[in-house]
């Protein structure tokens, strides 16, 4: 009699037809039932970009949400490090995570993301496993990955509570040339029989290529990674770069003959680095070795970049008027479509960016302002953030774990005024309702009250400042371990905000404090390579202003300046002092 299996379940988060199917088979189900609900996730936004130094396109992007929060990935050791650095010596609040760490630090360094002391976590693809972190505003890919597999699944933990999120990969030529490393070095594959390891490369070669053709797609991303993994899309989602950006369609068939007949005339023998060269005229001595220079086609696309040849040849491919084959060093081939286009029969049509447009074109909002994209009293969802934080700091837990920026959001829009309303806001059970709601509700129902009284809101009083100072004060003394001057800033600004309705920004309330310290001997600003930098003096050193040195996996010497309880003691002490002329109304 044949024993009876027990009932087996199976679940992936991004897996194609032929994945699934590989599972099936590998598990050995019989007719399962297959339930697929779907890869598309509206509220992310996708964009590629092609920058000329990926560290200055990320520190632009940075500057400009500089309150979120997110996960940097970066494709070796190095990388993280040498980011990571650069982050810190900003003094952005980043922390990293890769195999080479000790299993205390890894585990410190993702207690410290997920606790939101530290806002950018930098990491390989070992971070990400497990991490059930809501309030990721942005996943930015500082390389590009092998496959679309792992760039869906790593995109993919941006923007969990529902709130618009950028999905935003930094692209460019060498990423192609590291990953193809990585797939053709050693690795467990080669324990395996010659023909499976070599199976196997043939199949991490060919998802690097469709990965590559999404980083230079001119068509929707959206659509492209719905189509890769067999959903159904749009052929405009209206959010990501391709889409949002304007394009116009440009006749491209007299280049794509001359690249087609160039490719056929080279025996088909070469890569795409090499029919660029020809079309271009290089005189390199490959070419010459080669005698490709006799080749009728020579420089007969030299008024083009390389670039724009490339974008062509990639357009060809990704519509098979082109092939490429899976080896170690790609080939280009004439695909059957070839002579339609070599006859003239059929033309060849291509998206591209029109910059003339592109820059008239006003926008119509910024989709990183929350209140302006989902309608909202920017005061209320402030305040209603700032008393999130309170109850974070309290009980030492992620601000998300009190309440998600989309429970937040949703209680900005239906401005519940009863406790039977509040348990109608999204993310709202009967524990929270009963451990947050009278709280939530006060600050709902006085904005209410304002703004439908038109009430003036008075200065504050002597005794509203008092109990600010006081309350920054307590804030500081809370705080646990040696802590950086941005998150003593912040700490200070949310409870300025809070109690006395003050706007400012966070580097006004840093300034504030580096400030007082520096008056009294404590640290000092020098400037290398062009950047200001804060050390400690020798005062300071003595009156706990921490330096913790760290070599990066590249060798390079890392200095951060941090302060220990005493500091955050003479700090709370000093309160008054330090934040009077912002108190001054």
């Amino acid at each position: 009699m044949k024993p009876k299996r027990p009932v087996v379940s199976a679940f992936t988060a991004t897996a194609t037809n032929n994945v699934r199917e590989d599972i099936i088979r590998l598990i050995g189900l019989d007719k399962p039932l297959e339930i697929v609900t779907g890869f598309n996730r509206e509220n992310l936004y996708f964009e590629v970009q092609e920058p000329a130094k990926k560290y200055e396109a990320l520190a632009k992007y940075l500057e400009e949400n500089s309150d979120k929060s997110g996960i940097v990935y970066c494709a070796t050791r190095k990388d993280v490090e040498s980011v990571c650095d650069k982050l810190n010596d900003e003094e952005y609040r980043a922390t990293r995570y890769h195999a080479g760490l000790s299993e205390a630090e890894r585990t410190v360094n993702q207690d410290d993301f997920l606790y939101d002391r530290k806002k950018i976590m930098v990491a390989t693809n070992a971070f990400g496993m497990g991490i059930d972190k809501s309030n990721v505003s942005f996943v930015i890919h500082y390389n590009m990955p092998k496959s679309l597999e792992a760039y869906y699944q790593e995109a993919g933990r941006a923007g969990r509570d529902g709130v618009p999120a950028d999905c935003i990969l930094l692209f460019n030529g060498n990423d192609i040339r590291t990953n193809m490393y990585f797939i053709e070095s050693p690795n467990e594959a080669n324990n395996l029989p010659p023909e499976m390891a070599e199976e196997i490369k043939r199949k991490d070669r060919e998802r690097l290529k469709q990965m590559t053709y999404y980083a230079r797609t001119n068509n929707c991303l959206r659509k492209y990674i719905l189509d890769y993994f067999g959903d159904k899309a749009e052929c405009t989602c209206g959010n990501c770069s391709n889409c949002k950006n304007p394009r116009v369609e440009v006749d491209v068939t007299i280049e794509s003959q001359k690249i087609l007949s160039c490719v056929a005339r080279a025996g088909e023998r070469f890569g795409v680095g090499m029919i660029i060269d020809v079309l271009r005229g290089s005189k390199s001595a490959k070419i010459m070795s080669f005698g490709l220079n006799t080749n009728s086609t020579y420089g007969m696309l030299r008024e083009l970049s390389d670039g724009k040849i490339r974008s062509i040849i990639d357009h060809l491919i990704i519509n098979e008027y082109l092939t490429q084959t899976h080896d170690k060093y790609p080939i280009v081939k004439l695909a059957s479509e070839s002579r339609t286009v070599l006859t003239g029969v059929e033309r060849v049509v291509m998206k591209v960016n029109d910059e003339r447009i592109k820059q008239e074109r006003p926008r119509k909002f910024d989709k990183r302002d929350m209140a302006q994209l989902f309608g909202i009293d920017k005061g209320l969802l402030q305040e209603l953030k700032t008393l999130r934080m309170k109850f974070a700091m309290q009980q030492n837990v992620p601000a998300f774990v009190i309440f998600s920026d989309a429970s937040i959001l949703d209680m900005c829009q239906k401005m519940p005024s009863t406790l039977n309303e509040f348990l109608r806001v999204s993310g709202v059970g009967n524990h929270k309702q009963e451990k947050y709601g009278e709280t939530f509700l006060e600050i709902i129902n006085k904005y209410q009250g304002t703004k439908s009284e038109g009430e003036i809101k008075p200065r504050n009083t002597d005794k509203e400042k008092e109990d600010c100072v006081n309350e920054i004060a307590e804030q500081f003394k809370r705080l646990e371990g040696d802590t950086f001057l941005t998150y003593l800033g912040d700490t200070a600004r949310a409870v300025i905000i809070e109690k006395l309705a003050i706007k400012m920004t966070g580097k006004e309330s840093r300034e504030c404090i580096k400030a007082f310290l520096t008056n009294n001997g404590l640290i000092e600003t020098i400037t290398e390579d062009g950047k200001s930098k804060i050390i400690p003096t020798e005062k300071g050193l003595r009156e706990g202003v921490v330096k913790q040195e760290r070599i990066g996996q590249n060798g390079a010497r890392y200095e951060q300046t941090l302060y220990s309880d005493k500091i955050k003691n003479l700090l709370a002490d000093n309160a008054r002092i330090i934040f009077g002329e912002l108190l001054r109304e």
